[in-house]
């Protein structure tokens, strides 16, 4: 049984239902060569699929693009860097002014979460 590291269970939210889709097939054991036959992703895939290896309590969630602020920031951050993958506290990674927009779009997603969940007789929270 593969080992999980860090925080789990985790939620991998991204706004591309294709990829969204391939991730959670590899999750499922699917071979890479099924899932694409791009090799440009089929090179991608893999590294993803090793590293699911050591995550098995991942799930894959599709998101409208105005939900995916913070993984576009952290996209940009990874092509800033030159890196595909990073496991660890971003705040080892980022200036003082990066954290400090990093802590505001989690801060504003977490409120627009709250105020769209119904309360207990189906309505949204104001």
């Amino acid at each position: 049984m593969a080992k999980d590291r860090g925080l789990f269970p985790l939620i991998m939210e991204g706004d591309s239902q294709i990829i969204i889709n391939m991730s959670s097939k590899l999750m499922q054991g699917s071979p890479v060569h099924k899932i694409s036959s791009s090799w440009r992703l089929a090179n991608k895939l893999e590294l993803l699929k090793q590293w699911l290896t050591n995550h098995s309590t991942i799930s894959f969630k599709h998101i409208r693009r105005e939900g995916n602020k913070l993984a576009d920031f952290i996209a940009n951050l990874g092509v800033e860097w030159g890196r595909e993958f990073y496991e660890g506290p971003i705040s080892d990674m980022v200036s003082e002014n990066q954290l400090s927009t990093f802590r505001n779009i989690v801060t504003t997603d977490m409120h627009q979460k709250e105020v769209s969940q119904p309360d207990a007789g189906g309505r949204n929270k104001h």
